[in-house]
């Protein structure tokens, strides 16, 4: 028997939306529950196993739970969750300590040998590659596309992961899974959604007197479906990037899916890869079951990175 869950919080067409819903399939598949994601228009539909009492509090008290164990570890030995890289703020190290990473993320893999445990190997493939970038004479991991901070005003990916993980409570989950999908929590952005893009041009005060204001609950689920987008190494631009192409002289360009039949997360990633959504061929992937493809921009003002708004680039009729 399965319950279906809407989630009225996130839209597709918004990329921490987007991310939102697949990070909750991810964790729902760490916690053991067999789930499923479709999509009705723009709104995420998560189908789940019922056990035992069924509905969205026992939804987003699984997800909390799972999202808790690495914390509750974190917070006892006084160490960082294990798929955040040692002693690091930023996704700036050497290859030495990125292959000491790896090898302790296989170390736990083989020694577990679930699916939970592939969870390290997932962000270490995340995380960017190393292509010919020397800086300071030293090679240096070429980071990612999705990982919008780089130090700058103070924002540091690994210290925000971290400070998410210990953070968010069920409250946050249920905010960002089921709304109101409106920015109250203090800092802690991943800068994935497009409202956050507080230009001087966009803006008729200083946007650095605002604060920022973001979702913990939604940032902190983005994060677990960053493990679907692993980077390569890629002739020419350096890396590749599951979803996005490089674009030079606008910024780099991230094309997703939305489908409309309920699949699980091998289809999704696979889905996500598929070559269809550059070529332009919406007949075949309407064929797929996908019933529109959504495209978004990071963009960089000064130092600072965001996500532009997600343009339909085809709907189905």
């Amino acid at each position: 028997m399965t319950d279906e869950i809407v989630l009225t919080g996130p839209r597709g067409d918004n990329p921490l939306g987007f991310l939102t819903a697949l990070g909750t399939v991810v964790v729902l598949q760490d916690a053991g529950r067999h789930s499923k994601l479709r999509w009705d228009g723009l709104t995420p539909i998560v189908l789940i196993d019922v056990q035992k009492d069924g509905g969205k509090e026992s939804f987003v008290d699984c997800i909390f739970q799972q999202l808790k164990k690495e914390a509750v570890k974190a917070i006892k030995d006084q160490e960082p969750d294990p798929v955040l890289v040692p002693g690091e703020k930023n996704v700036k190290f050497g290859i030495e300590k990125y292959e000491s990473f790896v090898e302790s993320a296989r170390q736990r893999f083989f020694k577990g040998g679930d699916w939970s445990q592939r969870r390290c190997l997932d962000m270490a493939s995340f995380y960017g590659v190393f292509p010919r970038l020397k800086e300071a004479d030293q090679e240096r991991i070429q980071a990612n596309f999705w990982i919008m901070l780089e130090g700058s005003g103070h924002q540091h990916f690994f210290e925000t992961a971290r400070n998410l993980m210990l953070s968010v409570n069920k409250k946050h989950l249920e905010k960002a899974l089921f709304g109101p999908w409106s920015l109250e929590d203090d800092r802690l952005s991943l800068r994935l959604d497009p409202i956050e893009d507080r230009r001087y041009a966009l803006m008729d005060v200083d946007p650095s007197s605002l604060g920022t204001k973001t979702l913990w609950g939604a940032n902190r689920l983005a994060f677990e479906a960053f493990r679907l987008f692993p980077a390569v190494p890629a002739v020419g631009v350096g890396r590749g990037v599951v979803g996005w192409k490089a674009d030079h002289s606008k910024g780099p360009r991230v094309r997703w899916p939305l489908w409309r039949l309920p699949v699980g997360m091998e289809v999704i990633r696979s889905v996500l890869s598929h070559p269809k959504m550059w070529q332009e061929d919406w007949g075949g992937l309407r064929a797929m079951g996908v019933s529109a493809v959504i495209e978004a921009r990071m963009i960089k003002i000064d130092r600072y990175k965001s996500m532009t708004v997600g343009t339909p680039l085809w709907v189905e009729q």
